[in-house]
């Protein structure tokens, strides 16, 4: 099967490449002149010490990425970074026309119609080859679904849950709420403990927010748990935290609030009570058509993106980056479903403050002032 590289490159968006990373353990964010840089995930294990040393330039759609350490070639392109990630996570030999076949149907990109059908064929034999992809099984690409293998919940047992977690109940998160959710301590790691669910109530990782400075700083404030040999880890683009618990009562008010973080759905819980809960968390700043299709069966007529205020003042680098990244959700999803957005245009958040970190007066103002996207504007 014959495919031109360079026209899949081109349509491969630094979004997609975004999520790539992130969905592989990369942790990536966007650079202030809206590149990336994100872990060593191309000649290592994702979270093993790796640094952020990992850049990805997009170069007008001719991107490339670019290891600052650890890579005898430092230089390759997306479909060499996938042939590494196979190789290193997943013990899969992969050659060039797999990593832009995957691509190609990981991301929807068009291709003839009459390659589509044998895409189809061959890309299933990959996938029951690449056993343990992201931990995925049953995929369906076309339909925007992944079941999400499960963990052994026998090691939440490892856990303490008569610590109070002070930090957070003097966010005012209330601890029926830390119970509901099932949050931990870890003296391990020092880390809140965070077990993840599927929609349908199955265990599939853990997230620990760490409560070490240093660590944070240099690992970043939440990661997947390691216990002994085991990272509990999965694909953050194929789930959304708090849909398990809060789906009936999106399905109930038929809309749903998208943060980033965990602790946004803890804190909705603890404002409004559990009862109420409508929002959940796509674990990052990027929005994935698969959580996008998870609310979108759920019958939801709006999603409120409730994403950090990640920029220091109006008209800079990551403010504009912001706006950016909401218009291409808006594009993306807006034939289908209305989306807004919370926007702190008066200034009331603080720097990478979440619209659910202040008082649940300031949520209810920002959330009545949400900027909704009408006859073409803004309104």
């Amino acid at each position: 099967m014959g495919f031109d590289k360079k026209k899949v490159k081109e349509l491969i968006t630094i979004d997609n490449i975004f999520e790539l990373l992130e969905e592989y353990g990369g942790e990536p964010e966007y650079s202030e002149d809206d590149n990336l840089v994100a872990r060593t995930i191309c000649h290592n294990h994702p979270h093993d010490d790796a640094s952020r040393k990992l850049y990805y330039y997009h170069n007008n759609g001719s991107g490339l990425f670019h290891c600052y350490t650890g890579c005898a070639e430092p230089s390759f392109d997306i479909f060499e970074l996938m042939i590494k990630i196979a190789n290193i996570q997943f013990h899969q030999a992969w050659d060039l026309d797999q990593a832009i076949r995957f691509l190609v149907y990981r991301f929807g990109i068009s291709v003839p119609e009459e390659v589509e059908e044998e895409i189809s064929s061959v890309l299933k034999e990959d996938y029951e080859n690449f056993e343990k992809y992201e931990r995925i099984k049953n995929i369906d690409l076309k339909n925007y679904t992944a079941e999400l293998e499960e963990y052994d919940d026998k090691i939440l047992n490892n856990f303490s849950y008569d610590v109070i977690l002070s930090p957070w109940i003097n966010e005012g998160i209330t601890q029926d709420i830390i119970n509901e959710f099932r949050i931990g301590y870890y003296p391990g790691t020092n880390v809140i403990t965070i077990p993840h669910y599927s929609e349908d109530g199955r265990f599939i990782g853990v997230r620990g927010r760490s409560l070490n400075k240093e660590d944070a700083e240099k690992y970043g404030k939440y990661r997947p748990l390691r216990v002994n040999d085991t990272l509990y880890n999965h694909p953050l683009g194929y789930n959304l935290y708090g849909l398990d618990k809060n789906k009936q009562a999106i399905k109930t008010m038929k809309i749903a609030i998208v943060a980033e973080g965990e602790k946004s759905v803890l804190k909705y819980g603890s404002f409004f009570g559990q009862d109420n809960n409508i929002c959940v968390a796509c674990c990052g700043s990027n929005f994935t058509i698969y959580q996008y299709y998870l609310l979108k069966s759920l019958g939801v007529e709006e999603i409120v993106i409730a994403f950090d205020k990640q920029y220091k003042e109006f008209g800079d680098a990551e403010h504009s980056h912001l706006v950016r990244n909401f218009y291409k959700i808006l594009n993306r999803y807006i034939n289908d479903t209305r989306i807004s957005f919370i926007f702190d245009d008066k200034d009331v958040l603080g720097y990478k403050d979440a619209p659910l970190d202040k008082d649940k007066e300031t949520f209810l103002k920002l959330f009545s002032e949400r900027r909704i996207f009408e006859g073409g504007i803004f309104k």
